[in-house]
């Protein structure tokens, strides 16, 4: 069985993860500097203005920017799964990114494997239930309000 030729040599990867991790670091950059408040550009969540029930992304973007600025205690305030689970998912599309440009074999690129996807899906899940329980310990996983 013949096998299927590159679609792009290596080099091109190389420039197209160049560009992507370019992009990357402007999206970074501009969660960085620019600081949640009610008038700023992040976005409002639909599903809480609805539903007025917090789903498992509420606060994803205030958290993000207090991570990138080092304040952790301050990002987990928002959403702590966010604080936990931003990284493995970024470490693991650089992971596969630079497999892709690599030219390594697709079953070595995999990002996670099926158990794992499915205990993120299910973490998310309870997460997205327990941050709207209002008992003590629990309330403490939804996002706080913005104080400006």
């Amino acid at each position: 069985m013949a096998t299927k030729p590159d679609r792009f040599p290596i080099a091109v990867r190389v420039i197209l993860l160049l560009f992507a991790a370019a992009g990357a670091a402007g999206c970074v950059y501009l969660i960085a500097s620019v600081p949640p408040t009610r008038q700023s550009f992040y976005p409002k969540c639909f599903f809480y203005q609805t539903t007025d029930l917090h789903c498992p992304g509420c606060g994803t973007g205030r958290a993000a920017y207090f991570l990138f600025n080092g304040d952790l205690v301050a990002a987990a305030r928002f959403n702590i799964l966010s604080l936990l689970i931003l990284p493995v998912i970024f470490f693991g599309i650089l992971r596969g990114a630079i497999g892709w440009a690599a030219g390594a074999p697709r079953a070595k690129r995999r990002l996670a494997s099926p158990r794992a996807v499915w205990a993120l899906v299910f973490a998310i899940i309870a997460f997205g239930v327990l941050r709207n329980i209002p008992l003590s310990p629990l309330t403490f996983l939804a996002p706080h309000e913005l104080s400006n």
